[in-house]
């Protein structure tokens, strides 16, 4: 048992350093989260550490006021009367907990009086059994509500144990926290708990999603009765559905391999993908209909008019499919990879790369309109535009009728699994109440070594959102897309000390990041109106970067590759494939490549070429010899291979299939031959877009992000959720 459990936002990690340190100094233990990640584990080891402490420390903030995970911790030690809040920013607490006077640490720099004195006189008033700290008249500001305080009641817990049977969901549903409201209040109760699964069939977060990327893994029928998820079963996929109110759930047969379930609108059929299909099957169980072929889909929504939009291709279009199958029609060729049917079906939200911006699209006639917010994975519900930034979910007023938003976009979900390219992992039916995963963004997972089927080391790098990277050719300096604030850098990272620094400003810088041979210099590319520009970074060199292929070549060409003496670019966008010839300017074509193809890597010698190409309706890897004599060999067996890379001896390709990265053995001269694939690694690892993974420069591991959260054994669920978004954005108007 500790004495003091510290609640905090995550993002004040470091600057509660100094507080834990000075509590332990003066002779009380303190649980906090700094040594484990969010996740199953994550909540377990929270909701114990709750239960045996004896006082909680409450650390206010810019940050913690809008967490809603502080939130639910607080009203726990309110409820037990353990309470001791801490400012560290001149805020106003959330007004449940104004009344309570506060420790002021704004500005502390670790003196042991006067307000810190004054933190600690709660605690052992706490600790004492002397009564409840900073009960009574606040020093704070006057609250902005002449609502009264919350009457304290008993916490209820229930639990709800679900019967042993094949494929069943365990419903053991653990009561954590609930909200209670003056009989004045205009919202209703909002209940808190944590949907557990059963062990033997946990849910999938990736699963058999292509490109290893994650979908939405469960979802929650309108109605609000039913909820699918995919589930792993004795290394299995497949869906799985259970009534809301129910003890059991049940496999739906047919469903195998299925990934990024959704409901149609009246709740009766759950529409989903396998491979590039896209199938439905009824609530009821029977045969799966197989509706449409769908190539790397990311997710759907159903319409009341029967029609299904889906986005293909990585999300890069959007096309309209019957709910009954048939033809699809396009109706937009532009990254849009997520998107939601606005009401009355005729308008579309959609979140547009580079810059992430939110649009509605007119279904109709094609055009866009801008909301003037950025954020991935938009939705609307009940009056509320929804999106992701980083690992949390916003909100904000928004009338799908006359397209109007509200001011600030409002955090009212922290903590939340946030899948690449800014899927959320929630789901809410119309009566309010939400399903949603807990953990962070994905991208933020820690980089590891790996080989084999296991990781050899981890490299202790402060969490960031992070995408493509490469090595050095030295195999010293690490090179990473981060992005911060709404803004995409390149990062340089030092493998041997662990020191890191910003090589470019101004945002919008993007991968392929490419090192030149000598390794004192960069190319990465930056996001421009007219498309991506290749600019060159020297390391040590104080001069403006610069373009790397002349102007003829225009706009929207990324270079992905260099051969090992620097002459030659391996260049695409998506009119096709070419290489550069630097000292001549040269544009070398590749026949028999299009906007199908992409990724040119080239040997290192300069005589040989591998890409990606789309043309068969799956991913595989070619290559060509360089002059192209129009002959290509395709390396790959499997689909889903894509990022080609070379040794650094040229004697092997390596690339990406799904879960796992597999190299061959290639021989370009005096004549071509290629081996068959081996895997190199196979485990969970992030699929980032650009470039996953890297070898070190002795061929024996792999550089990833590893994701080490790939399943999960509960969801949480908040009931009449909307009420508890709605007072946090009329709080946020005031």
């Amino acid at each position: 048992m500790t004495d003091i459990f510290l609640s905090y936002a995550s993002q004040d990690r470091e600057r509660v350093i100094p507080l834990v340190e000075a509590l332990e100094a003066d002779g009380y233990s303190v649980w906090w989260d700094r040594n484990i990640r969010p996740g199953p584990s994550f909540d377990r080891e929270i909701e114990t550490a709750l239960k045996e402490t004896s006082c909680m420390v409450v650390v206010w903030s810019h940050d913690s006021v809008e967490s809603e995970w502080v939130r639910n911790e607080v009203d726990d030690g309110a409820r037990r009367g353990i309470l001791v809040p801490v400012l560290i920013d001149d805020v106003l607490p959330p007004l449940a907990y104004r009344r309570r006077q506060s420790a002021n640490l704004a500005g502390w720099a670790g003196e042991r009086d006067g307000e810190y004195q004054q933190l600690l006189t709660g605690i052992r008033a706490i600790l004492d059994g002397s009564g409840e700290a900073g009960a009574g008249t606040s020093s704070l500001p006057s609250p902005l509500s002449t609502r009264q305080p919350r009457r304290a009641k008993s916490s209820r817990v229930g639990t709800m144990m679900a019967g042993s049977v094949v494929g069943a969901l365990l419903a053991t549903v653990a009561l954590i926290s609930y909200l209670n409201w003056d009989t004045r209040s205009p919202y209703h109760t909002s209940y808190h708990y944590d949907l557990a699964f059963a062990e033997h069939a946990p849910i999938a977060f990736v699963g058999a999603a292509s490109l290893g990327n994650g979908r939405m893994a469960f979802t929650i029928s309108p109605d609000g009765k039913r909820v699918v998820y995919v589930g792993l079963e004795d290394g299995l996929f497949r869906l799985y559905m259970r009534e809301l109110d129910g003890h059991e759930a049940r496999a739906l047969q047919g469903t195998e391999n299925a990934y990024g379930p959704f409901f149609s609108p009246n709740s009766r059929w759950i529409g989903f993908f396998v491979g590039n299909q896209m199938k439905k099957v009824r609530v009821e169980g029977g045969d799966p209909v197989t509706l449409a072929e769908v190539t790397y889909s990311t997710g759907a929504s159903w319409g009341t008019n029967n029609e299904i939009v889906v986005a293909t291709d990585e999300g890069d279009r959007l096309q309209s499919i019957s709910a009954q199958g048939g033809k699809a029609e396009i109706l937009l060729e532009k990254w849009a990879n997520f998107s939601d049917l606005l009401p009355g079906d005729s308008k579309m939200l959609v979140s547009l790369r580079p810059d992430l911006e939110i649009s509605v699209l007119d279904i109709a006639t094609g055009d866009l309109e801008t909301l003037s917010v950025r954020g991935s994975d938009p939705r609307y519900e009940n009056g509320f535009l929804f999106f992701t930034r980083e690992g949390s979910l916003y909100a904000m007023r928004f009338d799908p009728a006359t397209l109007e938003t509200g001011v600030t976009p409002v955090p009212v979900l922290t903590s939340l699994r946030v899948e690449v390219y800014g899927r959320g992992q929630w789901s809410v039916s119309a009566s309010g109440t939400l399903l949603y995963a807990s953990g962070f963004s994905v991208v933020q997972s820690p980089f590891q070594w790996v080989r084999g089927t296991t990781a050899t080391e981890q490299l202790e790098f402060s969490p960031r959102l992070r995408g493509s990277f490469e090595i050095s050719p030295d195999g010293r300096l690490l090179a990473v897309v981060e992005r911060s604030a709404g803004d995409d850098e390149i990062w340089l990272y030092d493998l041997l000390t662990g020191q890191s620094r910003k090589l470019t400003i101004g945002g919008n810088n993007d991968q392929p990041l490419v090192w030149m041979p000598n390794g004192n210099s960069i190319i990465y590319h930056k996001a421009l109106p007219s498309g991506y520009v290749a600019y060159l970074h020297e390391l040590d060199v104080s001069k403006a970067d610069e373009p790397v292929l002349p102007e003829v070549y225009g706009g929207d060409v990324r270079i992905s590759s260099v051969s090992s003496d620097g002459r030659y670019y391996g260049t695409y966008n998506r009119k096709g494939l070419w290489v550069v010839d630097s000292e001549t300017n040269e544009k070398i074509d590749l026949p028999g490549t299009d906007s199908d193809s992409w990724g040119t890597a080239i040997a290192p010698n300069g005589r040989a070429v591998v890409y990606t190409s789309s043309e068969s309706g799956t991913y595989q890897n070619f290559l060509q010899p360089l002059p192209p004599t129009g002959q290509r060999y395709q390396i790959s067996r499997a689909g889903d291979a894509e990022e080609p890379r070379w040794s650094p001896d040229g004697t092997k390709v390596y690339y990406r299939s799904g879960r796992r990265i597999m190299a061959v053995s290639v021989t370009i001269s005096p004549e071509i031959s290629i081996g068959a694939p081996e895997v190199f690694f196979e485990g969970e690892f992030v699929n980032v877009g650009g470039r996953s993974y890297d070898i070190d420069r002795k061929g024996q591991q792999a550089l990833v992000l590893r994701d080490v959260s790939t399943s999960s054994s509960s969801v949480r669920v908040i009931t009449n959720w909307f009420d508890i978004v709605e007072r946090m954005v009329a709080e946020s108007e005031r």
